[in-house]
């Protein structure tokens, strides 16, 4: 699952290739954006368009403005933030207030460190 505005600041285009990675490699998932579109920057038609391009139409679906997200993220079995300028983003919140628990979150290039002498 992802969530927010579809515009490339979210890195919709970012769950796009994870979407069609995972298709390739024969994940058996299906990838949902939560979250309008900003059609002055990238229309529901673009992304269909997209989709077809990477053989996606049946893998991937969007369902715009959603006015219950906890109930929608309670239902998805992960979570990918793709937001490449996001310096507090909410789903974040949205998701730990719904799902109840901690989660690990990846290191940033910048806090990545060398674990490998330590068991």
């Amino acid at each position: 699952m992802g969530c927010g505005l579809a515009v490339p600041r979210k890195g919709i285009d970012l769950f796009l290739q994870i979407a069609e990675c995972a298709v390739a490699n024969g994940v058996p998932a299906h990838f949902v954006w939560m979250g309008p579109f900003c059609n002055d920057v990238l229309s529901p038609a673009d992304l269909e368009q997209q989709l077809a391009d990477k053989g996606l139409t049946h893998r991937v679906s969007f369902m715009g403005y959603c006015t219950d997200p906890a109930a929608i993220i309670a239902r998805a079995n992960g979570l990918l933030l793709t937001s490449r300028d996001d310096p507090m983003p909410k789903v974040l919140q949205h998701y730990a207030d719904t799902l109840g628990h901690c989660w690990k979150a990846a290191s940033t290039p910048s806090r990545k460190r060398d674990h490998s002498s330590h068991s």
